[in-house]
């Protein structure tokens, strides 16, 4: 045991530094975690948004020359139904059309599903080797017989991106038949797989046409429809839909 009655003044201040140096090493400096911190997002302002004013004025546009033309139409198509009879609105009921037709005004997905949708694809292009040139969004709607859709009849999206093919933008879906050798399978505008090799290139053709068709099946298949034969592979899509169209609820 130390004699500190008998210990030297400079020699306690020695050990009193050397003590608190000691400490201080020990305890490591915490740094801030970048974890911790939200990774900044940089992006600059499109050019293609528009102003709240012009978006309101385009929305109503479509309201003035479409909506009533829609209503009218799949109202006449409810009237002639056997036993159908027009309601007015209930009170309290925020629906005013009662049980008329619900003309769709927007349809939405959230937010994750587009951004997961995204990465989707891009996966998928990378693995054809192909870039996406841009993301289309086509105007359909909802089968009367759809029972999965929300809203049958309601106009509904469908996104899907395209590559470019001699000077031409192609929706495509995703030939995985040779595991080795993915591929894209061309379609047409109408969702159509395109059989006939691109002229130059050795991709597949847009053509229509039952002929184009032809010599890829027996005659007793070509000759038994007018209608584009499905491959007898089918290719996997990467068409989103299945949105949800809005109104109701209003």
């Amino acid at each position: 045991m130390v004699n500190v009655k008998g210990t030297h003044p400079s020699f306690l201040f020695l050990l009193t530094f050397c003590l608190i140096f000691l400490n201080c090493k020990d305890k490591k400096i915490e740094t801030p975690n970048k974890e911790n911190f939200p990774e900044e997002i940089t992006a600059e302002r499109p050019d293609e948004i528009i102003e709240i004013d012009q978006a309101h004025k385009q929305y109503l546009t479509y309201e003035k020359r479409r909506v009533n033309l829609i209503q009218q139409y799949e109202d006449s198509i409810d009237g002639q139904r056997k036993g159908f009879k027009f309601e007015a609105p209930k009170k309290g009921d925020k629906d005013p059309n009662g049980n008329r037709f619900d003309v769709a005004r927007y349809v939405y997905w959230d937010y994750q599903t587009i951004k997961n949708y995204l990465n989707y694809i891009e996966k998928e292009a990378a693995a054809a080797n192909v870039d996406i040139s841009t993301l289309r969004f086509c105007f359909t709607n909802n089968l009367p017989e759809n029972k999965s859709a929300i809203h049958p009849r309601q106009n509904s999206i469908i996104i899907t991106p395209t590559i470019k093919e001699n000077n031409r933008e192609y929706i495509f879906a995703i030939d995985d038949s040779d595991i080795k050798n993915i591929k894209p399978q061309l379609l047409t505008d109408d969702f159509v797989p395109i059989l006939e090799p691109l002229e130059g290139n050795g991709q597949n053709n847009l053509n229509n046409d039952e002929k184009a068709y032809a010599s890829f099946f027996p005659n007793s298949i070509a000759n038994k429809t007018t209608a584009n034969p499905s491959p007898f592979y089918a290719a996997r899509s990467v068409s989103l839909n299945k949105g949800n169209s809005a109104p109701p609820p209003y």
